[in-house]
């Protein structure tokens, strides 16, 4: 599920930053470096009422990469590892679904071109966020083997999330603002919803690049090897006799 970990959500929390950053900044009259401070004890507050641990380190509005480092406007995203993305993912769902009605009102003095355009994005990117967090959480909370329903369930969900990514995409391009990146890896959850109800298998339980797999396989290999100068060459032989021998058993019917 690298797919989503280390791809869609570290722009999805990235965005759902600068919407809570944003509304902070208006409710507080405090600048965006101070509202992401406060996100971020919030945050803090949230993993230990609810006893979840995140290494993630305090996050400045630099973080969220909404600029290169020629001052050139680029698509915000926020660096996170694999676990602590999914943690984030979780609080902003809940942080944004609790302060939804405040933060879809009109604000004083703003134009009401202004307010329709912030309105239609943000109530997009909340749902986008919130989606995401339900998927992540399903997948978490379900087996390793998928009933028909639980299949069926997931398969909707996650083409829903697509819908809400690609729609928001949408308004952000119509409304001129380079805001939710389309990445490649949205495609392949479009195949991994699809593939849902084929194998019935929960893709929290497996990467969708072969080679993901492979360079796991790899690290266990390289474990299991003494350390030696000539530790490259006995790897590559180990795995060269794992490849061999998987195609021999499954020649002879060994493996279905």
């Amino acid at each position: 599920m690298h797919t989503n970990n280390l791809g869609l959500y570290l722009v999805i929390i990235g965005e759902g930053l600068i919407i809570l950053a944003e509304h902070r900044v208006f409710q507080w009259h405090c600048s965006l470096d101070e509202a992401m401070g406060h996100l971020y004890q919030d945050f803090r507050s949230w993993t230990q009422a609810t006893k979840v641990s995140c290494s993630h380190r305090r996050w400045r509005w630099k973080h969220l990469h909404t600029q290169n480092s020629d001052g050139v406007p680029t698509f915000p995203w926020l660096c996170a590892k694999a676990y602590n993305a999914r943690v984030i993912l979780a609080w902003l769902a809940v942080e944004l679904s609790q302060g939804l009605q405040p933060m879809l009102m009109q604000r004083p003095g703003e134009a009401a071109g202004d307010f329709a355009n912030r309105k239609q994005l943000w109530s997009i990117g909340i749902a986008t966020v919130s989606s995401f967090a339900e998927w992540q959480r399903l997948t978490e909370e379900y087996p390793y083997y998928l009933t028909a329903t639980q299949a069926q369930g997931l398969h909707d969900l996650g083409k829903l999330c697509l819908h809400m990514y690609h729609l928001a995409a949408a308004v952000a391009a119509m409304q001129g603002k380079l805001r939710w990146l389309v990445l490649p890896k949205l495609h392949l959850l479009h195949h991994i919803c699809d593939d849902l109800l084929v194998n019935f298998l929960n893709p929290r339980a497996f990467h969708c690049f072969s080679g993901e797999s492979y360079m796991g396989f790899v690290k266990k290999v390289c474990q299991a090897t003494c350390m030696a100068t000539n530790m490259e060459a006995r790897v590559l032989k180990r795995t060269l006799l794992k490849v061999l021998t998987g195609c021999r058993d499954e020649i002879t019917g060994k493996i279905l």
